[in-house]
């Protein structure tokens, strides 16, 4: 993993690595966090295309590991 987040128990449920759509993407931490990083924000553009099909993006955002912290 390249990246770690630690949250909650509850963000376990917005821990999806590949999001299909906007919706999906805009409840996904891991692609958040990896739009963040690669685009430099995480504003409205980065959960609509052409950000979605980002490669990049979808890349790093599979190697984020999302953990609870009780």
């Amino acid at each position: 993993a390249v990246v770690r987040v630690v949250t909650i128990p509850f963000g376990l449920r917005m821990a999806d690595p590949d999001p299909d759509g906007r919706l999906a993407a805009k409840f996904s931490i891991p692609y958040a966090v990896a739009a963040a990083l690669v685009l430099g924000h995480a504003g409205v553009a980065a959960f609509e295309p052409p950000a979605l099909g980002d490669g990049r993006v979808r890349d790093l955002a599979r190697r984020v590991d999302v953990i609870a912290d009780p």
